[in-house]
């Protein structure tokens, strides 16, 4: 495995290429937002609120259907002027699902819909379960078009399954169950027929669970108050604890960020990485920002680092390796607003990435090693240090 010390390391390169206003990704920026968003959880907060489950759900359907679109690309033939969607569920007898599947299939704008998954499964073997159905000859025949959308299903009313629905507009024409054919269904809504029409056939339930519903009880059980003070306390905890020394010196050093791949890194079937090789992440990946690591506490650091800012030319980023007062967080916020930036708190993997020994001590990558600039404090008291000037 790769240690803590790269994974921060390449976390920071990716944070690189973020937008501006971020910082280190790994590490919650204790500035004043984060403050006020934490003071204002409250412990009424109730959790049967459907705004964080309908997230959920939503960033879910759009990965599980993002996903599926990669292996069933839409039909080319003409589109008709209704689109219609298929609820299945699993508890339906197969023959019905591959008909459905069938329709899909050679319906341009025909989608079979899914609930969610099996309990107790994944998408992968969701997945498996489509292939099996599919057969070996599947290559020969076009994909049907799936998805996997639980407020699919709420916005319809669909209880049962099978349920065939017909939209104009993306609104509900009219909707009948117990059948996946959807022609019969058309030619109604074309003689004027709309709303719920008479049940055509036998239904099932749907075996797979409401994923919205799902995370409502999940919610349901966490005690907010808790959770509340655990995260307060687990952040004060961070920043209240000591780490780099002073610099004794001002100098210049050199860190080269390559590590041994202890076992072999595959992606995608294709391997990146052998066991046993020396990898430099910048021969790969561009370290676009400067770090500035500072005891934000000493007076001298702190408005030391406002004018490196202001001649930086790139990112910066500027992370503390301890914070003051009576309340830590409380100080951490008024320092980021002073600053005008998120400041972050130092955590000692980031030592061993970045070769970091002391404070204060300004990062940049130049070729693929990192340069660090150290600072004896009391050299910058009487201003005659510029880590510009030291180039």
């Amino acid at each position: 495995m790769v240690t803590l010390a790269v994974m921060a390391f390449l976390a920071l390169l990716a944070g690189a290429a973020a937008a501006e206003s971020e910082g280190l990704p790994v590490q919650p920026a204790l500035d004043s937002e984060t403050q006020q968003w934490i003071e204002a959880q409250k412990p009424g907060l109730d959790p049967s609120s459907m705004s964080e489950a309908q997230v959920i759900a939503d960033d879910a359907r759009e990965i599980v259907n993002a996903r599926l679109a990669d292996e069933t690309p839409s039909n080319p033939a003409q589109a008709s002027k209704y689109s219609t969607k298929i609820f299945v569920s699993r508890s339906m007898p197969l023959s019905d699902i591959k008909l459905a599947f069938d329709r899909a299939a050679t319906e341009p704008d025909t989608v079979v819909v899914f609930r969610g998954l099996l309990p107790g499964t994944d998408l992968m073997a969701f997945r498996r379960w489509l292939s099996e159905i599919a057969g070996p000859f599947a290559n020969l025949a076009p994909p049907p078009k799936i998805q996997i959308d639980p407020p699919a299903f709420q916005s319809a009313g669909v209880i049962h399954v099978p349920t065939v629905v017909i939209l104009g507009s993306d609104r509900v024409l009219a909707k009948v169950s117990g059948m996946v054919n959807p022609d019969w269904v058309r030619d109604q809504v074309e003689r004027g027929k709309r709303g719920t029409l008479p049940q055509f056939g036998p239904t099932h339930e749907i075996a797979e669970p409401d994923l919205i519903q799902v995370m409502q009880q999940r919610l349901a059980r966490v005690d907010w108050d808790k959770w509340r003070r655990s995260q307060v306390d687990g952040l004060r905890r961070a920043v209240a604890k000591p780490s780099l020394p002073d610099a004794v010196i001002t100098r210049t050093r050199w860190h080269d960020p390559s590590f041994e791949v202890v076992e072999d890194v595959v992606a995608n079937n294709h391997i990146l990485a052998r066991k046993g090789d020396l990898v430099n992440p910048l021969d790969r990946v561009a370290f676009l920002q400067e770090i500035y690591v500072i005891d934000a506490t000493d007076p001298r650091q702190f408005a030391a680092v406002k004018g490196w800012i202001s001649k930086a030319r790139t990112r910066v980023t500027v992370i503390t390796t301890r914070t003051g007062g009576d309340d830590s967080l409380a100080w951490l916020a008024e320092r980021a607003t002073e600053l005008g930036r998120p400041i972050f708190v130092w955590r000692p993997d980031l030592a061993q990435a970045f070769g970091i020994q002391c404070a204060p001590t300004r990062v940049r990558s130049e070729g693929n090693r990192f340069r660090l600039d150290e600072f004896r404090p009391a050299d910058l008291e009487v201003g005659h240090v510029d880590p510009e000037a030291s180039h």
